[in-house]
């Protein structure tokens, strides 16, 4: 059996969220200036979550949307 499906436009939907967990703060900051650089879009600022949760969130370009994400969890509730 054929089944057609439509391939989702990733500038007028989210199909997929990818999150990427990094090792510290510092490679969240290097990689907001990194996707600027080449070009693509910070859609979630910086920003640290209750206290153990740093990261942002980007479009790259071909509209795929990314998370970075840092975790402290000796923080974490």
């Amino acid at each position: 059996m054929k089944r057609s499906r439509k391939v989702a436009d990733a500038r007028k939907a989210t199909e997929v969220l990818f999150s990427i967990g990094v090792d510290t703060r510092e490679e969240v900051d290097d990689l907001v200036k990194k996707v600027e650089k080449a070009g693509g879009v910070i859609f979630a600022k910086l920003g640290l979550t209750d206290g153990w949760l740093y990261g942002m969130g980007f479009i790259d370009l071909d509209g795929h949307r990314w998370n970075a994400l840092y975790m402290e969890m000796e923080k974490m509730p």
